[in-house]
């Protein structure tokens, strides 16, 4: 329970960090004000109440399916070539 709890507390952190940072480059920010907005950004974030982790997979989401249920999912992500039906990119957003 208290790693998958760092686990989520770390990711509200990277998630908070991430969105200050492009906040701040949006804004025009140099890169020791958009360091410093990320690092306060960190150390406010706190994970959301509902916030869930799988114990036996982490790397899965609770997602919405098409039958308006609730279950444990992945999220792939490929980029093909339409011509030679070749895969050139692949990701699984929830492993980085």
């Amino acid at each position: 329970m208290r790693e998958a709890m760092k686990a989520i507390e770390a990711e509200a952190k990277e998630r908070a960090g991430a969105k200050e940072a492009s906040k701040a480059v949006r804004a025009g920010a140099d890169q020791e004000e958009i360091a410093q907005a990320v690092k306060q950004a960190k150390d406010k974030a706190t994970p959301p109440a509902k916030a869930q982790r799988n114990f036996t997979d982490p790397e899965s989401r609770i997602m919405k399916t098409a039958d308006a249920s609730f279950h444990y999912c992945y999220s792939g992500q490929a980029v093909v070539d339409e011509k030679s039906q070749v895969v050139l990119a692949c990701s699984h957003p929830a492993g980085h």
